[in-house]
């Protein structure tokens, strides 16, 4: 899905369905800077995907819809990088930026410091076992996961 469809999609929905984001229920970080972005990836020696750069530049981290966005920013609450941390067998290969609420992740698979664009699924019951890609790239997870109505 390209970057102005999703655009798209998410004005159509955000007027549809504005009481989704709106409100104290709702965990947003705001937009985070690309220069704030370059200087996560440095530290943290992993180059994370254009379309959930964009997103974080755009929206923000947090809840949108039907699902959530983990922020990258290392110190906050809502961190990747505590889930990170919480799956050591995946540490180097799989970095996740969501979950379902019920303790699996969806994320990027990592090859040599570099995340994926496609979209891949870690299961709680299998150890995180990493799936095969379950979504060509971002957007079109946040289209048919955070968007569908």
């Amino acid at each position: 899905m390209t970057d102005a469809d999703l655009d798209t999609l998410l004005e159509v929905f955000r007027a549809n369905h504005a009481f989704m984001f709106e409100g104290s229920h709702v965990i947003s970080d705001g937009p985070i800077s690309n220069e704030r972005l370059a200087e996560i990836e440095q530290t943290t020696g992993i180059a994370l995907p254009h379309q959930y750069k964009r997103h974080l530049n755009r929206v923000g981290s947090g809840d949108i819809a039907f699902s959530s966005v983990y922020t990258p920013e290392l110190s906050l609450e809502y961190s990747l990088w505590r889930e990170y941390e919480y799956m050591p067998q995946n540490r180097g290969r799989f970095l996740p930026f969501a979950d379902n609420g019920c303790g699996d992740y969806y994320g990027f698979c990592i090859v040599d410091g570099i995340c994926s664009d496609p979209v891949c699924w870690a299961d709680h019951e299998c150890d995180y076992n990493i799936s095969e890609p379950e979504y060509p790239d971002f957007n079109t997870f946040l289209a048919e996961v955070a968007l569908k109505s």
